[in-house]
Order: structure tokens, then sequence, then C-alpha cells
């Protein structure tokens, strides 16, 4: 069979385009462009004059990957399954209570720079022994507060997880002023594989999406108040609390992190 195309839901590739039409290429999801000289050209998804940069973090030691932003983590394993994709899963320990692992990015972005994450993940349990959150938040400090696992006053933050005594999963977000806003996205904590996608549409929208595994969409808001302002340094973090010792309780990722944003104009001043 020959490769497959996506143009104006046709299916065979276009022979007569005008110049700088684009094609998406469903077998590899690459792009191109029908160029000044009657060729398709690919279109790299990093190039000099690309207005967005992608990066793309694994929580591995000396294994980053990141093209800007400072990785971290803690507590994490990591393992190749027998279908070629990696797992990385970050987990609580046994010995005491209320301690927080992460795979997180700080000074991924600021608002204007309209950032964008996107993993595949699933928690491991459903019991409430443990609080969660996948998302942006201020990279100074950390969500949970030390008892019940609430994410804490006057925090900047958008994004889901859950909290010790929530049945379903929550959106929380905050300005960094007063108590976290909570959503009740209707969707019971389970165990299942999910893709979450968070992306700033403007300075001042965040929309987030969570999608099963086969790409449907579960839940999608578009959030225009009470989010992490542009003064803001954003991390991106997943992260997990226990309330108690008797299970190591834990997120996995599978593959990667997938992390976008405008190129910002470089300044001379320095803020540190």
């Amino acid at each position: 069979m020959g490769k497959r195309y996506n143009l104006d839901f046709g299916a065979t590739k276009p022979d007569d385009m005008l110049q700088d039409s684009l094609i998406h290429e469903v077998d590899t999801d690459d792009e191109y462009r029908y160029n000044k000289y009657g060729r398709w050209e690919l279109i790299p998804q990093q190039r000099l004059n690309s207005k967005r940069i992608p990066a793309i973090f694994c929580p591995v030691t000396d294994q980053t990957g990141l093209i800007y932003g400072v990785g971290t983590w803690t507590a994490v394993n990591a393992e190749l399954h027998s279908n070629g994709c990696m797992v990385y899963s970050c987990r609580t320990t046994t010995v005491d209570l209320e301690t927080q692992a992460c795979m997180r990015v700080n000074d991924f972005a600021n608002a204007d720079l309209l950032p964008k994450a996107q993993t595949i993940f699933k928690f491991d349990n459903t019991d409430t022994s443990s609080a969660a959150f996948i998302g942006l938040h201020t990279d100074t400090t950390n969500a949970f507060a030390t008892s019940g696992g609430g994410i804490v006053n006057d925090f900047a933050i958008a994004g889901i997880g859950y909290r010790p005594s929530d049945t379903n999963l929550f959106v929380f977000h905050n300005d960094a002023s007063g108590a976290v806003n909570t959503i009740d996205t209707g969707i019971a904590r389970n165990t299942n594989l999910h893709m979450f996608e968070i992306e700033y549409m403007t300075s001042t929208t965040c929309r987030i999406t969570l999608f099963a595994i086969d790409g449907t969409v579960e839940y999608d808001t578009t959030l225009s108040s009470q989010i992490p302002p542009n003064s803001v340094d954003l991390a991106f973090d997943m992260k997990i609390i226990n309330a108690n010792t008797a299970a190591r309780y834990g997120i996995r990722m599978y593959d990667y992190i997938r992390l976008e944003k405008n190129r910002p104009t470089p300044d001379g001043t320095l803020d540190f």
C-alpha cells in the first residue's frame, strides 16, 4: 500500500497544488509544503525560522532532552516495556508521610509565550491515600499543602488532578491570589491511560483537555480567568503526595513530555 495523505479529507497525494500549499502525511505525521520549484519539501518540526520552539523531557539523569527549562525529578523508575514503550514511574515513599514525588520542568515559559505541554499518563491507584496534579504552576514552590493534599493558597496553577477525598478528577486553577478554584470534570478517578494537554491560546486564556488513549476527548475546557498571569515563571509538573505509608502511590508517564512555546525576544537585562 502507498502512503496515506490528509488534505481536505482526501486520501491521495494531490498533483496540482498552489505554491505554499500544505499537506499532512498520516503514516508518519510529517508536514510538507509545495514550494516555488514545484516540489514537496519536508517541514521539520524545529527550524531556524520557526516561531514555535519544541522540547522533549525524559526524567532520566543526563537524558532530559531539553532545549530550554530545568528538569527535576524525584523517586522515578524507568522501564522499557515489551512493546517498546518507555514508562517513567514517579512514586511516593513508604517511609515518610506527605512526601512529594515529581517529574517537573522549571523555567518552562511565561504566559505570553503561549506554552503548550502534552503527555500520556496513568495514575497507579484510586484510593483516598494520595493527591496528584498534572499541569502548569509557578516554579517557586510546591503545589500541595503539607496536610490533606490540598492546593496551597495564593498559588498560580492550572491543570488536572485530585485530592485525597475527591472521587472525581478536578481542574485546579488560580491566578496567585486566594484559594484555588476547582471544576469537577465528572470523570471518576481511574487507572486508565490518558493523554493530557494544556495550552495557552492567548496570554489570558488557557485550554485544558483530557483525551482517552484512542484520541477521543474526555474533557475539555478553556479558562479565561483565574489562571497564572504573565508575571509568573511557569513549571510543567506531574506530582503526587502520599497520605499514608501503606503503599508507594504513583503516576506513570509514557515515553516523554512534549513541550512547546513561542520563541522569545532576547533581552540584555538579567533578572536573577
